[in-house]
């Protein structure tokens, strides 16, 4: 999707909001202007050459700059938005994966995000050297998944070094980190066109070809430029490459949103199959959504046989069983052993039977809350009556969840202003209709119809078509078409909320502003907070608060951005 100019004023206020104003100036002026070389972007950014040469060479450390540099030899740079806007999502992402993998591994993660991107020898290192984490509050510390403490860890170096290939393999496999190849450096059109160069030369590609050789050539295209912009890396190779003394293996590491979006896909299907269907069937909708990954990175992956198969994901029932009985531990575990000492059999068609703690016995069925789901409002869940197995369509799943957050938004915003959520739902699913036939199918009055009428289309949520009945084009003869435009809808929401995020980080901005003799006190290493005087630890918590409180709406409406941009 296009950068906008609200996505790129966004942006800018959270790579300052990270990094400072230093950077998010030369950031700024790229999102603003564009491509532009060396010298001009010190001219506009009025800059020493060399100072803003160690600008810009930590702004493409940190894979927020892209740089491209021709035949020619002039080198240009952009500003990378997309991963600008994923430090919204880094500390979102730190969380879910010390929850799920411990805080050894979010340690990882978390370094990894402070150095961009890096080699798996230079994590290592920066590991090693790092001080054992802080006790919490309660004097507790958090348990690692595997058994070891980090108080063993740090009296045996050989002991640290073995866990740290193994939070880092467990990490690779769970998707929390990608490989970064040299196309990731620069655009997506500049990557292209490259590829085109290597392919055809200087004007092998031109216009002049026919229609088939020229589809059979931007096929070859996207297949070469998938093969470079894949970022799936095998833990396999990169312990290898950790393990060998060969240092010319340099397999560039760099975090993996994906996990964030799926989280907020997740968690909307689940909300909305408990408020349909049942706390129970919400738990098997969950845990099959858990199996289904997201299209970009199934698509790389099914590029070398050339077949579109990444639309459809078969499900495994048994691991929807494991799931929602026992939860996110059992997926941790490769084997499930009972009391007796024996192992629980799984039945292959979805039919199983577990005993809980007080010795009472239950029985799920995982084949009826799927068919419950196919048979309702999540059509995207289907069977395949030759196999009996179940599937989820990517391209129905994600269309589902981005209507109903638009509803939802809608919903919420115009609440007030009358029937405006059911006349979106009839376009939606009828198509062009005229007022006399939204009277009909809404039993609603005229009056009102025309009034909510007006006020959608002045929001610009529903257009008007007319389609005359003569040459002439008299109004009299003249039909009247109301119609819902979903993708326009769709762009329109993602606007206001982008603005919405951003006059977060302005107002973030001016309460800290507001404090900063207080705050530049605190960052002086000779200043402990326990010397504060009472008034000005009241200030430091209300701010803290205050603080949280806009990380909590930022984090909000990023799920809204993730369920409508990037699924």
């Amino acid at each position: 999707m296009a950068t906008s100019l609200e996505h790129a004023k966004l942006c800018c206020l959270v790579v300052e909001d990270v990094y400072g104003p230093f950077l998010s100036h030369i950031f700024q002026v790229l999102a603003e202007c564009g491509r532009l070389a060396g010298p001009q972007l010190a001219q506009k950014c009025r800059l020493p050459l060399r100072q803003l040469q160690s600008g810009l060479a930590s702004l493409i450390q940190l894979r927020l700059v892209y740089h491209h540099t021709p035949s020619q030899g002039i080198t240009s740079y952009q500003a990378n938005t997309t991963n600008a806007y994923n430090l919204i999502r880094t500390g979102q992402l730190i969380q879910l994966a010390e929850q799920s993998e411990g805080h050894d591994a979010a340690r990882i993660l978390q370094q990894l995000a402070l150095l961009g991107y890096s080699t798996a020898r230079e994590l290592e290192a920066r590991i090693l050297e790092l001080p054992p984490h802080e006790e919490q509050s309660d004097g507790s510390t958090n348990p690692k998944p595997n058994g070891h403490s980090d108080r063993m860890s740090l009296d045996n170096p050989t002991t640290l070094q073995k866990d740290f290939k193994s939070n880092l393999r467990r990490l690779i496999d769970n998707k929390y980190i990608c490989r970064v190849r040299d196309s990731h450096f620069s655009s997506t059109y500049d990557a292209r066109t490259e590829v085109e160069r290597e392919l055809f030369g200087g004007g092998g590609n031109s216009s002049t070809k026919s229609k088939k050789a020229q589809a059979e050539a931007d096929e070859m295209v996207s297949i070469r430029l998938a093969q470079r912009l894949d970022a799936s890396v095998s833990s396999y190779d990169v312990l290898n490459e950790l393990s060998s003394t060969n240092l010319d293996r340099r397999t560039l590491l760099c975090l993996d949103y994906s996990n964030s979006i799926i989280m907020h896909r997740n968690k909307a299907l689940a909300s909305l199959a408990e408020t349909m269907l049942g706390a129970q069937t919400a738990r098997v909708l969950h845990a099959s959504a858990k199996q289904v990954d997201l299209g970009s990175r199934a698509a790389d992956s099914a590029l070398d046989n050339n077949v579109s198969t990444s639309l459809r994901t078969v499900l495994d029932v048994a691991e929807i069983e494991d799931e929602v009985e026992h939860g996110e531990e059992a997926m941790m575990r490769p084997l499930r052993i009972s009391q007796n000492g024996r192992s629980n059999a799984r039945a292959p068609n979805g039919n199983h039977s577990s005993f809980t703690g007080n010795g009472s016995h239950t029985h799920i069925n995982i084949q009826d809350h799927l068919a419950i789901l196919s048979e309702s409002h999540f059509s995207f869940i289907q069977n395949d009556l030759r196999t009996g197995m179940w599937s989820i369509d990517h391209n129905r799943m994600n269309l589902f969840l981005r209507d109903k957050e638009m509803m939802r938004i809608v919903q919420d915003e115009y609440v007030k202003h009358g029937p405006s959520l059911r006349i979106l739902r009839m376009l939606s699913e009828k198509g062009k209709l005229d007022e006399k036939s939204l009277q009909e199918i809404g039993l609603l009055g005229a009056k009102d119809l025309r009034k909510t009428l007006g006020y959608l289309q002045s929001a610009g949520l529903l257009e008007l078509q007319e389609v005359p009945r003569e040459p002439q084009r008299q109004p009299n003869r003249t039909i009247f078409l109301w119609f819902y435009d979903a993708e326009r809808v769709q762009k329109l929401l993602l606007h206001r909320l982008y603005k919405s995020m951003s006059r977060l980080y302005q107002r973030l901005h001016i309460e800290r502003q507001k404090l900063s003799a207080l705050t530049s006190h605190l960052e002086r290493e000779d200043v402990a907070q326990d010397n504060l005087a009472k008034k000005q630890l009241e200030e430091l918590a209300e701010l803290r608060q205050k603080e949280s409180w806009f990380a909590s709406e930022i984090g909000r409406l990023d799920q809204s951005v993730a369920l409508l941009r990037d699924l």
